[in-house]
């Protein structure tokens, strides 16, 4: 899967990163599977909520977002377990 590039950032995805398979409509009807970041595939519902989103750090790209996003998510598990 290396050079392929993320749905969600459209950065590359390298052989380092962790990745799973997303859904993308191509047409009515039609899907395909594509990887992307576990981290880009969290970022949409969890980035406002754990204040990570362009409202909280408007300078971020998305792929800086979705990391921040899930190492708060992270840091949340941690401090609820522990």
């Amino acid at each position: 899967m290396t050079g392929i590039r993320c749905p969600e950032c459209n950065e590359p995805i390298l052989a380092s990163d962790d990745v799973r398979l997303r859904a993308v409509l191509l047409a009515p009807g039609i899907t395909s599977h594509r990887p992307a970041h576990v981290e880009c595939l969290v970022r949409p519902v969890m980035s406002h909520f754990l204040r990570q989103c362009a409202c909280y750090a408007p300078d971020r790209s998305v792929r800086e977002e979705a990391r921040a996003t899930m190492a708060a998510l992270r840091k949340l598990s941690v401090r609820q377990w522990n």
